[in-house]
């Protein structure tokens, strides 16, 4: 237990790395406050780093669960309780929109007017960073998963015009992070020991199970 409580929490800030090594550069780059959008953020785990780390960010919450969006409120974080497909934000309102563990939620078209949205609160020369999981053996044991979207199918439709709908080509690449975690296995011990190898060396990994993506607005 101790183990997977620590693989856990490991597994977590190596999927952060890379959003906050993007965030170093970008409040490095830019100087001055910086107003970043937080969506879908929970517990704010994620948004109280960011405060505890760059205080020039201006950090806005939105939350659509209203027992969640009290937390962060409390937390001293400006929130807004609202589902993101209504929420009213002024167009080009941010420097930075961090959308984690959000758009697999989503069907479509309802995943295509998500983007959409993004893309229309970013400042030019912003970042959309998204983080998703990819298909998985656990991918399906959250209820509300709708399905996965891998990089590809967001680069397709913003990017490629052979689509039903074609979304904003005002963003470029910057670049898409694979999570790789432990192997696992059945035996319980054999698990184990895959998750302590991990801790300790990033290895053996298994194949991807999630990735994040950087897009910059131009």
């Amino acid at each position: 237990l101790q183990i997977d409580f620590i693989y856990d929490t490991e597994s977590t800030k190596n999927e952060d790395l890379p959003v906050v090594s993007l965030l170093k550069f970008f409040s490095i780059k830019k100087k001055g406050k910086i107003e970043y959008l937080e969506l879908g953020s929970g517990l704010g785990r994620f948004a109280l780093l960011v405060k505890s780390r760059f205080p020039d960010f201006l950090i806005t919450c939105l939350e659509k669960n209203p027992e969640l969006a009290v937390i962060t409120k409390r937390a001293g974080l400006k929130t807004i309780n609202t589902d993101v497909l209504t929420a009213k934000i002024n167009l080009a309102q941010f420097d930075i929109v961090h959308c984690s563990h959000l758009v697999e939620h989503f069907g479509y078209p309802e995943v295509i007017n998500l983007l959409d949205k993004m893309v229309l609160w970013l400042k030019p020369g912003g970042y959309l960073i998204i983080r998703s999981p990819l298909m998985h053996s656990g991918f399906y044991d959250d209820i509300d998963h709708v399905r996965p979207y891998p990089p590809k199918s967001i680069q397709n439709y913003l990017f490629n015009p052979q689509q039903q709908k074609k979304g904003s080509n005002s963003l470029v690449t910057k670049f898409i992070w694979e999570r790789q975690e432990a192997l696992t296995s059945n035996n319980r011990l054999l698990r184990s020991l895959y998750r302590l190898l991990w801790i300790l060396f990033r290895w053996p990994a298994a194949r991807p199970n999630g990735y994040v993506m950087a897009l910059q607005k131009i």
